[in-house]
């Protein structure tokens, strides 16, 4: 909800202090709404930065990644039971990569909506993780192939990514606040 004031006919955002209000001229607030606007626009709804969204599919992997780590923990005494495992910063780096290599390869000349190109490079925004299930290895004699130490490091190491992860992104979300009550 805006606030105007009524004298000068100035609309200003919720975020914006009273005290700040008072100094603002309609020409200020013009441009301050402009720039507002733009940054709303760019950052929120068009081209969010893409540290931004890997760090938000970082997030997702890592919840999915403790969901499976819990499984396997679960099921360590099952008979037969396959441990799973999630991939997916082997897939950032494929996508990384490719489109790195991108510029080195040749394009195809397609004269038809029909034609398939030579080659095509994958969106690092459109990376998700995948689980694998490891079907090759068995550690005891009844087929569980879950060794619950390694299941446990990995536990420690999701919750240590997990929290450096999140205060990223708690740390850009504050200099963004920041910014704003700045302005």
């Amino acid at each position: 909800m805006a606030i105007q004031r009524a004298e000068k006919g100035i609309v200003f955002p919720d975020y914006v202090t009273k005290k700040a209000k008072d100094f603002i001229t309609p020409s200020e607030n013009r441009v301050c709404r402009t720039i507002v606007r733009n940054w709303e626009k760019t950052m929120f709804y068009t081209n969010r930065s893409m540290t931004m969204q890997l760090l938000e599919k970082a997030l997702n992997t890592e919840s999915i990644r403790r969901n499976v780590l819990a499984n396997n923990i679960a099921n360590v005494d099952v008979p037969h039971f396959k441990r799973s495992e999630v991939n997916f910063e082997s897939e950032l780096k494929r996508a990384i990569d490719d489109k790195n290599e991108s510029n080195k390869t040749m394009q195809a000349i397609m004269t038809d909506p029909r034609h398939i190109p030579f080659y095509i490079p994958r969106d690092i925004a459109a990376v998700q993780p995948r689980i694998n299930l490891d079907y090759n290895t068995s550690y005891r004699n009844d087929g569980n192939n879950v060794d619950i130490e390694k299941e446990m490091v990995d536990a420690s190491k999701n919750t240590m990514r997990y929290n450096a992860y999140s205060q990223r992104i708690g740390s850009a979300f504050s200099n963004l606040k920041r910014v704003i009550q700045m302005a």
